[in-house]
């Protein structure tokens, strides 16, 4: 029993070896009518459904930027619009390029959708002499035809799943067919094989129990942990690779926490993943995202170690000031660098926001030396590599609710908050800017 693990099992096989084979042939069999129901789901049901929900999404999109043209007369909303329109197009002509039958609906969609174009189009071109009577009316057919698509759009969706559900269920039966068969097969496998099991199971059991042991401990968090077998089998190289897995299992850990390693503060992911969370349970969100202004010439000026502490310190003040003056679910994260995000209660992001300012403006003096402090800036080199002028960092804060409009989620609302942080730096000094605009005046 001294024999590598391979041979052991070669052993075993040979003994029991016909009705394995059967049981191989059938589970080959099952496997490939398996395999072909679950390509007809993943190559074109399932796409189906995501091009569906990809297709009311640009809709609303491209209705959104039309409203705001119409609203603001700007080309570049204008622009958008188009490309809404080139991308739901887009959407249409990969549902029809999919395998299987193409569906009779997308086709409607699409001449819904360019008679949905035509009306928009006749609609911009009354906004240098619109006609109220003229504009109310078109406005009304421009509602209804979305609605149509949309409609449409959902039939799609629901078409495709019922499809869907069924080659489910219809995987569901194969499988519970295969099961049985199999089980039938086994248990007669087992009775031809159970003696050469039963003589290669004690030989190896004690390796096994090893490594499910340390599977257990590593499952509990304990990844440094390292089965002691002393055979030299393949069990044994197994054992060796569970110092590899236990390391990668760290870093797996450490991604899965998304935290920064700098503040500590939970990432990129987790900040998206609480947004989007609080928005479809339509909890009033504000979303607060926060930049530090001229850091980039601070962190040229005193170097890497002294701009990782003021970055340290300003997580610091952010989270101090939330836990304080914020309500227990508000949420504080490290989107990278110098940004951060705070997510509360409308009835807080003012008086929070406010509140990081006033420590920060009264905490940053202390990073700078007594000569820089007492001028009241620093000379550095801008992105052209021209001499300047620096003030001190400052903070610059844009805040969005969905209090006073819908939000669909968080794309949209960081697309908000990158605008109104652009504002924000242009104000000279740490600043803050919170959106005012309403639904209404977005959508009119």
């Amino acid at each position: 029993m001294n024999l590598k693990l391979v041979e052991k099992v070669l052993i075993g096989f040979i003994i029991g070896s016909a009705i394995p084979v059967v049981l191989g042939v059938f589970s080959l069999i099952t496997l490939i009518n398996l395999d072909d129901m679950n390509k007809e789901i993943i190559e074109n049901k399932a796409p189906v459904i995501k091009i569906a929900d990809d297709l009311i999404d640009t809709l609303l999109a491209q209705e959104l930027y039309g409203s705001r043209f119409l609203l603001s007369g700007k080309n570049d909303m204008r622009l958008l619009f188009r490309q809404r329109n080139i991308e739901f197009g887009k959407l249409i002509a990969e549902a029809n390029n999919l395998p299987g039958e193409i569906n009779p609906l997308l086709g409607k969609i699409a001449a819904l959708h360019l008679e949905y174009n035509e009306l928009f189009s006749k609609r911009f071109s009354l906004i240098e002499n619109p006609s109220v009577e003229e504009i109310k009316e078109m406005d009304n057919d421009i509602l209804k035809k979305q609605e149509s698509i949309l409609s449409l759009i959902n039939q799609l969706s629901a078409q495709t799943m019922v499809e869907h559900n069924k080659k489910g269920l219809l995987i569901a039966h194969s499988v519970d067919r295969a099961f049985i068969i199999t089980v039938i097969l086994c248990s007669l496998g087992i009775v031809v094989g159970i003696i050469a099991t039963t003589l290669i199971t004690k030989n190896i059991s004690c390796s096994i129990d090893k490594l499910k042991f340390a599977a257990r401990r590593m499952a509990e968090g304990q990844f440094d942990h390292v089965p002691q077998i002393s055979q030299r089998d393949e069990l044994w190289e197994l054992a060796t690779e569970f110092k590899y897995m236990g390391s990668r299992l760290r870093q797996l850990e450490a991604l899965h926490l998304d935290a920064s390693p700098l503040t500590k503060l939970p990432g990129g992911i987790a900040i998206e993943n609480v947004l989007e969370a609080r928005l479809k349970e339509k909890k009033p969100t504000t979303f607060c995202l926060i930049d530090l202004d001229n850091f980039k010439a601070y962190n040229d000026h005193y170097g890497y170690s002294q701009g990782s502490e003021l970055i340290k310190a300003t997580a610091a003040i952010i989270g101090e000031v939330v836990t304080r003056l914020g309500e227990m679910s508000d949420f504080v994260g490290h989107i990278g660098g110098d940004d951060f995000a705070i997510i509360t209660n409308p009835k807080y992001n003012k008086k929070i926001g406010m509140a990081i300012i006033d420590h920060f403006d009264n905490m940053v003096p202390d990073f700078y030396e007594p000569a820089d402090r007492e001028r009241g800036f620093i000379i550095g080199k801008t992105r052209q590599g021209e001499t300047a002028r620096f003030p001190f960092v400052s903070l610059s804060i844009a805040a969005v609710s969905n209090e006073r409009r819908k939000i669909e989620n968080h794309i949209e609302i960081g697309e908000i908050a990158a605008e109104l942080k652009e504002a924000a730096k242009n104000i000279q000094g740490s600043s803050y800017v919170e959106d005012r605009r309403t639904q209404e005046v977005m959508a009119s």
